[in-house]
């Protein structure tokens, strides 16, 4: 059949023509504006302006900026190079434009400030080291309609650290680059170490607008902020320690726009970039002391809905955790000097905050769950010398995030087996060992407060907030145990903060409750040392369910049920003497402006009061604090 041959000849040249163009097409993206797929390694920017209309990466691709080099170092240090761009830039997409990742996409990190690298000891002005550059965005999405990620990871850059700091010979200590390490010289200070870049966001898509972003699997990260330099530590015989550097901030894990649809499917999760730490304090030496510790940062927070964006959430979404404030510097001397303090822990952030414009709806199916980030722990005082002098004081802790923050009017539905929960506060630092014969003993730092669960504070529209699920205050911080002779431990903080609902603001607003609302635990005392007497101290006091500063109408239907936090326990006293009391538990409800409540089959019940501290041979067991208050109303 001859003709039949040469048909199918025609056919398969037809199609060989076909499958050559459709290759030519793929390797010339610039000039036919194809699409982009990504099965390999790639070190460089992908930038839609010239590359194409849609993005596949594979499980086996990654996009990965490289970190640009730490500059050479010099007498004057450079700051650290730019970072190598957003992993993926979408601005010159079409308007169909896509994403879909299995594979890894991560912004260009920050480069490291350059080093002063002499050493020869200068007898001019100290030198600083080189500052850090902030990370760049995983994703920023300026044109397309939509984004799949379906496993691996999407993250913000992190923030470059700083270079070293170098002081002269007889002359103050240099200055640590951001991030970097402060280096005390002979016969001076140390230097202090820099504050740490900020990192970047994981998606930005508040360019484009009306974006459908799907997260059925993988992980998508703000950027976590760079982490404050070392104090340089001396050998002046006057001389302090230097301080250490602060912790710059985590960034947004998704930061979207008005009209923008997201979905996060069950086993997927978005996390706000952690707070950088603080740097450890430098060292002091004879009779100077240690330095100061830095604090913690701010860490970033999980999505930001700028915009009425619509959110379904079955899996999970953490605000950052703050960072941990560094330890005080040792004292290394001999003469009564001191540690350095710890240095404060950072805040954590929030889960997801809708502002800007009102009509945004966010729903947390059953399974999912929206969470605060932690605050970050105080940092540890510095040591004594061990023959004398007194430990530093510990940082205070940093306060947790809250889980759903709503400025404008919001939708929120909590629907039954989905959870939100605010942040824990931080613990606070360790106070320092002391020296053996120290004169002077230092105070316990404060723990932190914990976050509300649901904050809604707008001025105007209707919000609506119906949970058949659980929505739970953040724990206060719980206090630690003391280091040093006869002093008491760290107080547990009331979950002032730590509220299940707060409702703040003029607009008008409706909770209805079929699940369960519950303030947050207050934080338990740590113990006291040696013969301290514990007395006359109590407990983190729990919080409160649901309060309000303006006109709400509560529905607690059959059901529902809105509890207090219960009261921290009570700190163990020193030996022969008593021991603290457990904190008071929290009102279930409290109010202070006129409005409605409608309590048709649920329950209100006061939180909890706190177990005592434990007795010793003796001294008795304290009784525990009392329970708060069922139901609380001053104006209904």
């Amino acid at each position: 059949m001859p003709g039949i041959k040469k048909t199918a000849c025609i056919y398969r040249s037809f199609f060989s023509s076909i499958v050559a163009l459709f290759f030519l097409f793929l390797l010339s993206p610039s000039v036919f504006a194809a699409d982009l797929t990504v099965s390999t390694a790639l070190t460089a920017t992908q930038n839609f302006s010239t590359l194409g209309d849609d993005l596949t990466v594979t499980a086996a691709g990654s996009i990965i900026p490289s970190t640009p080099a730490t500059p050479g170092a010099a007498t004057n240090p450079a700051t650290g190079t730019a970072n190598n761009g957003d992993a993926v830039d979408f601005s010159g997409a079409a308007t169909n434009g896509t994403i879909t990742s299995a594979g890894t996409i991560t912004g260009g990190a920050g480069g490291a400030g350059g080093d002063d690298s002499d050493t020869g000891g200068v007898t001019s002005n100290a030198t600083t080291g080189g500052a850090g550059a902030a990370g760049a965005l995983g994703i920023d999405f300026n044109v397309g309609n939509t984004i799949t990620i379906t496993a691996g990871t999407v993250t913000g850059g992190a923030g470059g650290a700083g270079g070293t700091g170098e002081g002269p010979t007889n002359a103050a200590g240099g200055t640590g680059g951001a991030g970097g390490t402060g280096e005390g010289p002979t016969n001076a200070a140390g230097g202090a170490g820099g504050a740490g870049a900020s990192g970047g966001t994981g998606i930005d898509t508040t360019g484009a607008g009306g974006v459908t972003i799907d997260i059925n699997g993988g992980a998508v990260a703000g950027g976590a902020g760079g982490n404050g330099g070392t104090g340089g530590t001396t050998t002046s015989a006057t001389a302090n320690g230097g301080t250490g550097g602060a912790g710059s901030t985590g960034a947004t894990g998704l930061l979207t726009a008005s009209g923008d649809t997201v979905t996060v499917s069950s086993g997927a999760n978005i996390t706000g970039g952690a707070g950088g730490s603080g740097g450890t304090g430098g060292g002091g030496s004879t009779t100077g002391n240690g330095g100061a510790g830095g604090n913690g940062a701010t860490a970033g927070t999980g999505a930001q809905l700028i915009g009425s964006t619509t959110m379904t959430v079955s899996g999970t979404i953490t605000g950052g955790a703050g960072g941990s404030g560094g330890t005080g510097g040792v004292s290394n001397n001999n003469n009564a000097s001191v540690g350095g303090a710890g240095g404060s822990g950072g805040t954590g952030n929030i889960g997801i905050q809708a502002l800007t414009t009102t009509g945004g709806t966010i729903t947390v199916k059953s399974g999912g769950e929206v969470k605060g980030g932690a605050g970050g722990a105080g940092g540890a005082g510095g040591a004594a010398n061990a023959t004398d002098g007194d430990g530093g004081a510990g940082g205070n802790g940093g306060e947790g995030g809250r889980g759903i923050v709503a400025s404008v009017a919001t939708t929120i539905n909590v629907e039954a087996g989905g959870k939100v929960t605010g942040g824990a506060g931080g613990a606070n630092g360790a106070d320092g060992a002391e020296g053996a014969s120290s004169n002077a003993d230092t105070s316990q730092a404060s723990a932190a407060s914990g976050a509300s669960g649901i904050q809604e504070s707008s001025s105007s529209g209707t919000t609506t907030i119906t949970n058949a699920g659980t929505i739970t205050g953040g724990a206060g911080g719980s206090g630690l145990d003391a280091n040093q002779t006869d002093q008491l431990g760290g107080q547990g903080n009331s979950s002032g903060n730590g509220l299940g609902i707060v409702i703040t603001g003029s607009a008008n607003r409706t909770v209805t409750n079929t699940g369960s609302i519950i303030g947050g635990a207050g934080g338990n005392d740590g113990a006291a040392n040696g013969t301290a007497d514990a007395s006359s101290q109590v407990a983190g006091q729990g919080s409160t369910g649901v309060n309000f500063a303006s006109t709400l109408t509560l529905n607690n239907n059959t059901s529902g049920s809105i509890t207090g936090g219960a009261g921290g326990t009570g700190m163990t006293g020193g030996t022969g003497n008593a021991s603290g009391k457990g904190g008071i538990g929290g009102a279930g409800v409290s109010g202070t402006n006129n409005g409605t409540f409608n309590n048709t089959g649920g329950t209100i019940t006061g939180g909890v009061g706190g177990t005592g501290g434990l007795g010793n041979a003796t001294a008795s067991t304290d009784t525990g604090g009392a329970g708060g208050g069922g139901r609380y109303r001053s104006k209904f």
